[in-house]
């Protein structure tokens, strides 16, 4: 025998409560989901931008190297480096000299591989990513980081020592203009090929790389007299360079 349910306004009214408990969960829910959205999107913006200041600085410390590499000299070898090992490992000479403290990874695309922007003799002048992503950063560089504004691919990036030679060659240029307009003199004609020359880039200039050479030769000859280790010298030589450069 089946009872009969007993219905009445006090059903009614529970099923209205149920209703509206089941939309604002509903509501909850989406709330939280746009929420999450929108802190997961800003976290992703955030540590984009932290992987760019890794890049700068990294990029930085590779174009440091290569210049480094270039103004220190053995036996009147001065030239770029063949491989970024070299950087860490100086093969010219016959103990360690390390340019760069470590190899670094690129910050944008985690791979160890670099982009290597090549002098004619085969040498590396400079480095770059290899993504193709587009980056947040697209003005307010810092002034050695100018031609990075707006560059629309972090490869664009390149990070090149020869950037460093060619500021100085401009400001060679200017002070020389600026002798000459208030000297008065009239300028002195110069053939195609001394234009031609002046005109290619230069070496860039280190004032801390003589003390190096020097530091480096005093090691030596200490080494052979036995009067103290390479590897100590020599790194007291290095961190002296980089306290100088700023590196």
């Amino acid at each position: 025998m089946k009872v009969p349910l007993i219905q009445g306004p006090f059903a009614a009214v529970r099923g209205r409560q149920s209703g509206f408990a089941f939309v604002w969960l509903l509501f909850f829910v989406a709330a939280m989901g746009i929420g999450l959205a929108a802190i997961g999107t800003a976290w992703g913006t955030l540590a984009k931008r932290e992987r760019e200041k890794e890049l700068l600085f990294i990029g930085n410390q590779y174009r440091q190297a290569i210049v480094s590499f270039l103004a220190v000299s053995s036996n009147g070898q001065s030239r770029y480096p063949k491989t970024l090992d070299e950087l860490l490992d100086d093969p010219r000479f016959p103990n360690p000299v390390r340019h760069l403290r470590r190899p670094y990874r690129d910050p944008i695309s985690g791979s160890d591989e670099w982009g290597l922007v090549k002098a004619p003799d085969g040498g590396i002048t400079g480095v770059y990513s290899l993504s193709n992503d587009r980056p947040l950063k697209t003005a307010n560089f810092p002034s050695e980081f100018k031609d990075f504004n707006g560059k629309s691919r972090y490869r664009d990036w390149v990070f090149s020592s020869l950037a460093t030679a060619s500021s100085s060659t401009a400001d060679s240029n200017t002070a020389q203009a600026n002798a000459s307009d208030t000297s008065g003199a009239n300028p002195t004609p110069t053939s195609s090929n001394s234009n031609a020359a002046q005109a290619q880039p230069q070496p860039p200039s280190d004032p801390c790389a003589p003390a190096l050479q020097q530091s480096l030769a005093a090691c030596t000859a200490a080494v052979a007299a036995r009067t103290t280790v390479w590897g100590t010298c020599r790194n007291a030589a290095v961190s002296a360079y980089r306290s100088c450069s700023g590196q």
